[in-house]
């Protein structure tokens, strides 16, 4: 995800060490964005890009994606939370490591405008969110793929859950 302090020379470091795709990690496109460094993310792109890898750009903060997109950058794929506020801990108000998507439904009609895939992220909000409710919810609002964690103990009834939602 190439996140961390200096943002290219990690890209660089993931390539050479045979990443399949890149993107510049949402927290890091956020402060970048709110810094005014639209170059550094077009630097990102280009050089995954001259490695002939999907470049991608991630974001926790939906004005961040609105910023790249208004300044002309054009990622092969997004990465962008999603999920519902209606779980225990949500609380927009007050910001304690317990909501990654503050404009849920602001982000769905905003990513149905791109063309590029979508990969939606913290879906199940930090395991405050079921994943059969999850995962259904990032699918049903435009997710073109969705990025998980998950423990190994976890994987096959994700799967099944995942296999379930998409049928």
């Amino acid at each position: 995800d190439c996140g961390g302090k200096d943002v290219l020379t990690l890209v660089k470091k993931s390539l050479d060490a045979g990443a399949s795709a890149c993107y510049v990690q949402g927290g890091v496109a956020d402060e970048l964005v709110e810094q005014g460094k639209f170059d550094l993310i077009a630097q990102c792109l280009e050089v995954t890009r001259s490695n002939q890898r999907p470049a991608g750009i991630g974001a926790h903060h939906l004005k961040t994606v609105k910023a790249c997109v208004e300044k002309g950058l054009k990622p092969d794929f997004w990465m962008k939370t999603l999920h519902h506020t209606h779980y225990w801990s949500a609380s927009p108000a007050v910001q304690k490591d317990n909501i990654w998507c503050e404009q849920p439904e602001e982000t769905v009609a905003y990513m149905r405008t791109l063309a590029e895939p979508w990969i939606a992220f913290k879906i199940l909000a930090a395991g405050a969110i079921e994943p059969k409710v999850g995962f259904r919810y990032a699918f049903e609002n435009g997710a073109d793929f969705i990025c998980v964690g998950m423990y190994d103990f976890q994987i096959v009834e994700d799967v099944n859950v995942a296999l379930d939602v998409l049928h």
